[in-house]
């Protein structure tokens, strides 16, 4: 094996290494957006049915689960039941 396959072999796993970094960095850009845009949703679902979610015990804690899981705080407002 000569040097020039020796520096062809390095060359090649520095492009794979840089490729993979990149492919990472744009998934985890994919992931930010479709949390972005979950966020999005939840806050116009809680401002269409906010109403209705006061009224079931269940629904509200759904919900609740909901935002901790998007690390979100946990109240949406005072429900007394």
């Amino acid at each position: 094996m000569g040097l020039r396959d020796i520096e062809k072999k390095i060359r090649i796993k520095s492009a794979f290494k840089t490729k993979e970094a990149e492919l990472m960095i744009k998934d985890l850009e994919l992931m930010l957006e479709n949390t972005r845009e979950l966020r999005e949703k939840l806050k116009k679902f809680e401002k269409k049915w906010g109403k209705d979610i006061g009224k079931s015990e269940d629904s509200y804690k759904k919900l609740v689960e909901l935002r901790q899981e998007l690390g979100l705080p946990n109240e949406l407002g005072v429900y007394e039941w």
